[in-house]
């Protein structure tokens, strides 16, 4: 491929299609792949989709060799975004099934949501709120979410927005140098998931030029 594109990372667990739909229709080159290729320099970003269990994900990363490859860009400096799923397995571990390895790019576990506390799943559209700057005028903007387990980041200053549910802090988007987490789907919600996708992906396109 001639021009600088993001990635779609296929690898068995994730909301793929839609994804792809999203990036086409705010007009971002994108490819979807089981594969990555870390030496092609028209590679400007990678997005890790998820649907499942920690447990699942992790597996099928291994299965298909796909950590060493997600480590190198990181380490390239290239940015990389993880939705729903895709930004738990981010931090160190998870503790979903079983205590499980998670890719360890931002400090902190994955618990479950308090079933006697509140209810679970989280599903519907929750308004966010700025903990740290990034993507300006998402204050109060709603996204779609729907998760039993989130993020609990040993730094919260690694939590740029969080999401208030059932007296809970949830951190919604999450930031670790070129390391991003969307617990939302930015695919499925609306216009104000599209600009957000297009915040990313013009970040990426950008930092390393």
């Amino acid at each position: 491929m001639s021009d600088n594109y993001i990635q779609i990372l296929d690898y068995g667990i994730g909301n793929v299609r839609s994804l792809r739909n999203a990036l086409d229709k705010i007009e971002i080159n994108n490819i979807v792949d089981d594969k990555i290729d870390t030496n092609d320099e028209n590679l400007k970003g990678l997005i890790i989709p998820g649907v499942g269990s920690f447990p699942a994900a992790m597996n099928l990363l291994n299965q298909k060799k796909l950590i060493e490859s997600i480590v190198d860009l990181k380490n390239k400096n290239i940015p990389i975004l993880g939705i729903c799923l895709g930004m738990q397995i981010l931090f160190e571990v998870g503790n979903e099934i079983k205590r499980t390895n998670g890719l360890k790019f931002i400090k902190g576990d994955v618990i479950p949501l308090d079933n006697e506390k509140m209810t679970v799943p989280n599903i519907g559209w929750r308004s966010i709120s700025e903990n740290n700057n990034l993507f300006k005028n998402l204050n109060n903007k709603k996204f779609y979410f729907v998760h039993s387990f989130f993020a609990n980041p040993t730094n919260f200053n690694n939590v740029m927005y969080y999401t208030e549910y059932e007296k809970t802090k949830i951190p919604a988007i999450v930031k670790e140098k070129n390391i991003f987490g969307f617990q939302f789907h930015p695919e499925k919600s609306g216009e104000d998931g599209l600009i957000l996708l297009k915040h990313f992906c013009k970040y990426s396109f950008e930092h390393n030029n």
